[in-house]
């Protein structure tokens, strides 16, 4: 090798071994940058592995890590300094059409005697996008190594907002399905058995006889206050044996406005008995057990008001310090066509009354009182007309109704008594319980007796103060035909010489 060979191959080697140094210091300024320490040039403690390799797996466990932040204050931290954008995104699923796709993230608990288990999990489902875009659900698991198919969902949130617990499909805001007791809650001291208060909700059995109730538990477990549902829309508080719309049973107590409505023409009848009302009211007692108990506060104020459809009252039960008003409705300003009756005492001396017993008296006592069919025919005022069950829909008179009738009856026969008494006296001594004369339906008038067969028949002897008999006794000679006067006194028999 001559000498300018030998300068040529010393040049280029060490030009490839300049090269080879700076290469391998670069590789080390890089590997050093990797791993060291947030805000130094150098790993901590001397050991630059942070990062280790297990297959194509890389974990790393010297301390936190952070993306986004050089002091993380936790295992994972990720921090991104906007507003817009997504910090972090999970991906998973294969690729091809994202129907029904799912991206689980799991909370693992480790356990040393069993290893990791899943706790619970939160799982993404892709849908058709087109229909009904994603969903999310919210797992948990009884205790089995993490495995999807092992864990429960427990509740799922659609795309459309919907929350179901206990449903996959749910058709409201908020649709809870499922369990004896779906919905729960209580006071901070609750404590089963001994304090607190608890709400409770619970579904009666899916068949057979059966309620769902809404109820308030004390910390002793008993129930009190409890409101029940039934299938068929009854309601019941303080009592699981509902026979109406609202059956309440207990003390109650309401205030303000309250407003009932009963069932339209074409509604449902109460129970079976065929009524539709708005209010029954149903009780055991007697005494000074009422169904019904008013007490105002203050001695004039009306317990029950009654309006028209039009909206005008007619009617109210009011009650004072002493007594109780029943009141219909009777202001001139709500009258018009008012002019004098013509009925009075004819048509209330043609209403037939009448003693009978009710068919469903088992003592079958006797009362006085009218038949409304009868009634009718006469004075329709009082009478209201039934249907064609007298159980359910019977003929009602109202005896209230009759004393206008009665008024102007005793207002006639005022009128017609009033004249024959005009200029007669009669001795507050002398006893009126037997009477002393008589006017028969035909005319005939009876004085002393009450047959008269006559028009004018007395029974007695009669004293005539006018022309030759002034001042004298008449009576009838022996012969029975002939009026004469007595000669003589009359003995205490009634009977003299007459002449």
């Amino acid at each position: 090798m001559n000498l300018k060979s030998a300068r040529f191959f010393i040049s280029s080697n060490l030009k490839v071994l300049f090269l080879s140094i700076a290469i391998g210091l670069f590789a080390c300024a890089i590997s050093i940058f990797a791993f060291s320490s947030p805000g130094s040039n150098q790993p901590p403690n001397g050991n630059p592995t942070f990062w280790l390799l297990n297959g194509t797996s890389m974990y790393y466990s010297g301390g936190n890590v952070g993306i986004g932040t050089n002091s993380p204050t936790s295992t994972l931290e990720v921090r991104q300094n906007s507003d817009t954008a997504v910090p972090m995104r999970l991906f998973g699923g294969t690729t091809g059409a994202a129907t029904n796709k799912t991206n689980m993230l799991a909370f693992m608990i480790s356990d040393s005697g069993a290893g990791e288990k899943a706790a619970a999990g939160i799982q993404a489902i892709s849908g058709n996008k087109d229909v009904n875009g994603g969903i999310l659900t919210f797992l948990t698991s009884g205790g089995n190594y993490y495995d999807p198919a092992q864990m429960t969902e427990q509740m799922r949130i659609l795309n459309n907002g919907y929350v179901g617990i206990g449903t996959t499909s749910p058709g409201r805001r908020l649709s809870i399905i499922g369990g004896v007791q779906p919905f729960m809650t209580a006071t901070n001291d609750y404590v089963a058995t001994s304090a607190g208060t608890m709400l409770v909700q619970e579904f009666g059995a899916p068949t057979g006889t059966t309620y769902s109730m809404i109820g308030s538990l004390t910390g002793g477990g008993a129930a009190w206050g409890n409101l029940i549902l039934q299938p068929s829309g009854n309601v019941g508080i303080g009592t699981t044996t509902p026979v109406a719309n609202l059956s309440v049973k207990g003390t109650s107590v309401l205030n303000g406005f309250i407003v009932l409505k009963g069932p339209q023409v074409t509604g449902s009848t109460y129970s079976n008995d065929g009524w539709t009302t708005a209010i029954d009211v149903r009780y055991h007692g007697g005494g000074t057990e009422y169904a019904i108990d008013y007490l105002p506060e203050g001695d004039g104020a009306c317990a029950a008001g009654f309006w028209n459809a039009a909206g005008t009252n007619v009617g109210s039960i009011c009650n004072y310090n002493t007594y109780t008003t029943f009141n219909t409705s009777s202001d001139r300003r709500l009258k018009e066509n008012i002019v004098s009756t013509n009925r009075g005492l004819g048509a209330l001396m043609s209403i037939p009354v009448n003693d009978f017993n009710f068919i469903a008296d088992p003592q079958k006592k006797t009362v006085q009182g009218f038949v409304a069919q009868d009634l009718y025919k006469i004075y329709p005022e009082a009478v209201t007309v039934g249907g064609d069950d007298p159980k359910k829909n019977p003929w009602s008179v109202d005896y209230g109704r009759l004393t206008p009738l009665l008024v102007e009856g005793l207002q006639d026969l005022n009128n017609r008594v009033n004249p024959l008494y005009s200029g007669i006296s009669i001795d507050p001594t002398v006893d009126t319980s037997t009477p002393f004369m008589k006017i028969n339906n035909i005319g005939n008038i009876g004085i002393g007796t009450m047959d008269s067969n006559i028009s004018l028949e007395i029974n007695g002897n009669v004293m005539i103060d006018a022309g030759g008999f002034a001042n004298h006794i008449t009576c009838w000679k022996p012969d029975g035909k002939t009026l004469g006067y007595c000669s003589t006194a009359v003995d205490s028999s009634g009977v003299c010489a007459c002449n």
